[in-house]
């Protein structure tokens, strides 16, 4: 569900603009400021949240989070000038900066061979994206306010149910030395699912502050930081540009977020064979296909074959990037992954975010 909320939350600007800017009689440039700053705010949130989620754990730094999407998304359908609109959307991007820490806490909790499971949490993503979709058939000029506020609504439901039922992370805690907390949280896991293997004794060697700036600056980790940067131009850009080229035809726009559960399917079936080729092959995929897409979108393009292209760009970039989203806190130390996952992401979702015109 955090997944779903993230993907809502960071779509729904570029969904609601055309009314906004109707409703508003906004100037491009206020325009183009309202569509990046949800993208800005992840960027400044993400070394943040993944700062803290590190060194308090995941637990809290989660629910902050998730609160204050929650939070400021509301108070987005509720702008009454368009400076508190771009305020308040700079904030739910903050938030949506540690969305990741889930991901960071489903690698820790899940046993190996975990590839093909943690791929698949991508299908709740991806029905984020057609629940943004489906919130776009009731827009008109005078109800973007509604479709604001619903797309806070997965983030909410997250915000309330962490505070009742999620654990902190097993292998976090021992990473803090603390094992006795460790061994608790495993202990009440066992007992809600007895038919599993009894826990194991999780001992996680601490990671210094020499060894955490090598990872950081090691080849491994630049690499990563290219290929989102590489990704969050090619997905957001191509899901700005779809937006804008049907952005009469709503039947298209609900359909287009279904190619990222077909791909991510895709991506599930082959991840645990060959992690690295799966990312390095969809990623090309993906790129040519928008490579394709480009070039055949002149006034006389077929609307068949470039909506065709449209729906496997999107697809494919996306389920490169769920295999690479698994792959990159597993790259990292235990006490640092959280923040490994999410910069390189989010400063790349800010490259891609703004829409063509």
């Amino acid at each position: 569900m955090a997944f779903a909320g993230d993907v809502a939350s960071s779509m729904i600007a570029l969904t609601i603009l055309p009314q906004v800017a109707a409703r508003w009689q906004l100037s491009p440039l206020t325009l183009a400021t309202l569509a990046a700053t949800s993208f800005a705010g992840q960027v400044v949130g993400a070394p943040v949240w993944g700062t803290l989620a590190d060194a308090w754990g995941r637990k809290p730094t989660f629910m902050a989070s998730q609160a204050i999407v929650a939070v400021f998304g509301i108070l987005t359908a509720l702008s009454p000038t368009p400076r508190w609109l771009v305020a308040c959307r700079a904030l739910v991007g903050l938030g949506v900066g540690g969305s990741e820490i889930a991901m960071g806490l489903l690698v820790e909790f899940a046993p190996p061979p975990r590839g093909s499971y943690l791929i698949r949490v991508h299908y709740v993503a991806a029905l984020g994206a057609i629940y943004v979709g489906g919130c776009a058939w009731l827009l008109d000029d005078d109800n973007w306010r509604l479709v604001a506020a619903l797309a806070a609504v997965p983030s909410s439901l997250v915000a309330a149910s962490a505070a009742c039922s999620l654990e902190e992370s097993p292998r976090w805690l021992a990473s803090r030395g603390r094992h006795d907390e460790a061994a608790a949280v495993l202990a009440k896991i066992w007992m809600r699912h007895p038919d599993a293997a009894a826990p194991p004794w999780i001992s996680m060697p601490t990671t210094t502050a020499t060894s955490r700036c090598a990872f950081f600056c090691s080849s491994r980790s630049l690499l990563i930081w290219l290929f989102w940067g590489a990704f969050g131009v090619a997905y957001y850009g191509i899901v700005g540009l779809v937006g804008v080229i049907y952005k009469h035809d709503l039947l298209f726009l609900t359909v287009a977020p279904t190619s990222e559960l077909l791909f991510t399917y895709l991506g599930a079936r082959v991840v645990d064979k060959s992690r690295r080729a799966t990312a390095a092959a969809l990623a090309t995929c993906g790129a040519l296909a928008l490579l394709a897409m480009e070039l055949v979108t002149g006034p006389r393009a077929n609307t068949l074959a470039r909506g065709a292209l449209a729906y496997a760009a999107r697809g494919a970039l996306f389920g490169a990037g769920g295999v690479a989203w698994i792959l990159t806190p597993e790259l990292a130390p235990t006490d640092v992954e959280v923040a490994a996952a999410r910069g390189p992401r989010q400063r790349s979702s800010a490259r891609g975010g703004a829409p063509r015109r």
